[in-house]
């Protein structure tokens, strides 16, 4: 029996490993992120909108202030890198 990650002939086994890797790198990202810069997430958009709704109901204009940044950020990144990436077509689409 062989260890976690799997060699396989597509090496989907490799790919998955990196997936892990990545998300474990960026939920330590967020972690620290959340707890030196403002109290906002770096990478998961989720939680910002819920802190900015949190900001609402809170009245509280820094929290307010900080995740719109990080929703500004965010939407930035997302324009900046589709005008770079370009689309592609579904026939060289790789992937899940």
């Amino acid at each position: 029996m062989s260890g976690p990650i799997q060699n396989t002939p597509d090496g989907a086994g490799f790919r998955d490993g990196l997936v892990v890797m990545m998300t474990l790198s960026t939920g330590a990202l967020d972690a620290v992120t959340f707890l030196r810069l403002g109290k906002v997430f770096s990478g998961v958009i989720t939680g910002n909108l819920a802190l900015l709704g949190v900001a609402a109901g809170q009245h509280d204009a820094t929290l307010a202030l900080n995740g719109g940044l990080a929703l500004a950020g965010y939407a930035a990144g997302v324009l900046l890198g589709s005008v770079f990436v370009g689309t592609r077509n579904a026939a060289s689409r790789s992937g899940p």
